[in-house]
């Protein structure tokens, strides 16, 4: 006998959420290391980018469930770190410059 019965119906595929959590996480993550201007633009694209490769190369190596929390964690996750390894980047490049 089960206690709670929860059904969750999504009516957005993995794809598109797994987009949308790691724009939201690189997005946050890029205001929260001070982002301005074009940067914004390049933090969305990055999260993006990351969510996606989170979910696929990570979530091979661990063999995530498809459509599971682990999934979904993999994808803001992913856009946290790329994002934050572009403004690494950037910075660097921008030392270098001067």
């Amino acid at each position: 006998m089960a206690l709670v019965d929860v059904t969750v119906n999504f009516t957005l595929s993995d794809l598109a959420v797994w987009l949308i959590l790691g724009a939201v996480g690189g997005l946050v993550t890029g205001q929260l290391m001070k982002s301005k201007g074009m940067h914004i633009v390049g933090d969305l694209f990055f999260g993006l980018l990351g969510g996606l490769l989170g979910v696929y190369v990570v979530g091979a190596f661990m063999r995530a469930s498809p459509g599971g929390l682990t999934q979904w964690l993999l994808a803001l996750f992913g856009g946290v770190v790329v994002v934050v390894l572009e403004h690494f980047v950037l910075d660097v490049r921008k030392r270098a410059s001067a």
